[in-house]
């Protein structure tokens, strides 16, 4: 199982929430060697977005917003979901189990049932089951229209059912930001897609961000100096920060939900273990996408509704490094952005077409005119 997968379960452990993850400070300081010494994010060259730069504010987008109708999916194989829920209608239904009837289902039938496969084959893998809605249909096909009818009606209702609950999952109360990072930080942005995809076609810009400061003990607090802080527990804060950064996990498969939860959430039999379950699943799916994206080499930041709410979508992140300018930015946005590092002390860049191959090169605007250490002025040395 992945780290990330792991990390999730056990947030979950013992009685915790989302919400509440932040008390957890052993846990959350298990990530510390997980996380890059830098992130990167790109952005479009909008007014707001270098606004929220020189606020030291990060913007945190709802799920329900992407582009990417894939993202944040939760699935569930229907066919299995279904064999459960006919199988238990069958036993439930005994008197009905005849040895030939085609108003009802027949103890062949129930056999039937049984032995057909419900996993999705390719033409790598070849069942010697039939396919359990080749064999549905069968059965079927033979009994009265009536029997049909009220089969259909039960299959109807509980997909329409289990698909409700799979759409609310990009409804929830939980935002994201999405950053990019490797063990070596720096080729991000030297990546010609990344800047065509997030930064309007090289038009925008791109934002390090130094998390060395997460790769230490939570037990130290951040000193952001934004007045509203001091409305909010700071240690808190950087608490979720830590405990809601994570690699994106590239697969194949998206994540699923079991035909027991949804049996459950069906009969509105739910309990906090089954909550819990359904919010494993629900963050599982905020951090794992197709393996098609797995060049973007993706970091998200999940954070939940409460603190999501309090900064009105947007949380204090002063922990710029550096800007990079794109190969097509204004005169304006360079203007702009050489203005806002010398304000924030941090270096600025612009990046440029190579002339020796396809790729970009990196040239230095202004360093940073302040010494600025952004380890230590973060924090104080309060335990």
């Amino acid at each position: 199982m992945n780290w990330q997968y792991s990390f999730i379960n056990e947030m979950f452990e013992n009685g915790n929430t989302f919400s509440n993850i932040y008390k957890n400070t052993e846990l959350i300081n298990c990530k510390s060697d997980k996380i890059p010494e830098s992130l990167f994010r790109f952005y479009p060259p909008t007014a707001q977005n270098i606004i929220d730069i020189q606020n030291k504010k990060l913007w945190l987008s709802s799920a329900s917003d992407f582009n990417d109708p894939f993202d944040c999916l939760v699935g569930y194989n229907s066919d299995d979901y279904i064999k459960k829920v006919l199988i238990k209608y069958i036993l439930n239904n005994k008197q009905h189990l005849v040895i030939d009837s085609n108003d009802s289902f027949t103890k062949n039938d129930l056999s039937c049932i049984y032995n057909t496969n419900t996993s999705i084959t390719n033409h790598r893998t070849i069942s010697r089951k039939k396919s359990f809605s080749l064999c549905l249909w069968e059965i079927l096909n033979s009994k009265t229209d009536n029997f049909r009818s009220i089969i259909n009606k039960i299959i109807s209702e509980r997909l329409f059912h289990a698909d409700s609950i799979i759409n609310n999952v990009k409804q929830s109360n939980i935002r994201v930001a999405c950053f990019t990072g490797t063990e070596y930080s720096f080729d991000c942005i030297y990546n010609m897609l990344l800047w065509s995809h997030y930064a309007n076609c090289h038009k925008g810009f791109c934002v390090e961000y130094d998390m060395r400061c997460l790769k230490e003990d939570t037990r130290y607090r951040i000193k952001y100096q934004f007045e509203d802080i001091e409305k909010f527990n700071e240690e808190r804060l950087i608490g979720c920060i830590k405990a809601g950064l994570f690699p994106i996990v590239y697969s194949n498969k998206i994540v699923n939900i079991t035909p027991s939860i949804l049996n459950r959430f069906f009969k509105n039999q739910t309990n906090d273990i089954f909550e819990h379950n359904m919010m494993i699943k629900v963050l599982r799916s905020y951090i794992t996408k197709s393996t098609k994206w797995s060049y973007e080499k993706e970091w998200r930041l999940v954070v939940d509704k409460k603190i999501s709410d309090f900064y009105n979508n947007k949380i204090p992140f002063p922990f710029i490094k550096s800007i990079y300018i794109g190969c097509k930015a204004s005169r304006d946005l360079i203007e702009v952005l050489t203005r806002t590092g010398e304000i924030l002390g941090v270096d600025v860049h612009i990046m440029d077409i190579s002339k020796k191959e396809f790729g970009l090169i990196k040239e230095t605007i202004n360093r940073r005119k302040t010494n600025h250490n952004f380890t230590t002025p973060f924090f104080d040395s309060r335990h």
